[in-house]
């Protein structure tokens, strides 16, 4: 289910479908954490992927913490130099750029 859920996800932020998008995002978002487990491993992909759908959105103060949320939970769960943790950072340092941040330095 979770994985079905963010497959949706992912296909409202190709068709800006946010309607659909903004009642699919906490819905996903909170199975998996209960499904899962909060340090799981595949909530770094299901944080990326709400992300993600706010960074369409242009909603990048929402997007922050997801993007937060899932380096931290990579940094603890997988090795160092997974291409799922570039990623992350790529994207976070995106959200920040168009929030006029700068980087926070990450363990």
């Amino acid at each position: 289910m979770v994985y079905t859920l963010s497959t949706k996800m992912m296909v409202c932020t190709r068709l800006k479908a946010f309607r659909q998008g903004e009642e699919l995002v906490p819905r996903a978002l909170a199975l998996g954490e209960s499904l899962l487990g909060h340090s799981h491993p595949e909530r770094v992909i299901l944080l990326n992927n709400a992300a993600a759908f706010y960074v369409a959105e242009k909603k990048y103060g929402d997007a922050e913490p997801l993007l937060r949320e899932a380096i931290d939970i990579a940094h603890h769960c997988l090795a160092v130099g997974h291409p799922t943790i570039r990623n992350t950072l790529l994207n976070y340092s995106y959200v920040l750029a168009r929030l006029n941040r700068k980087t926070r330095r990450l363990p």
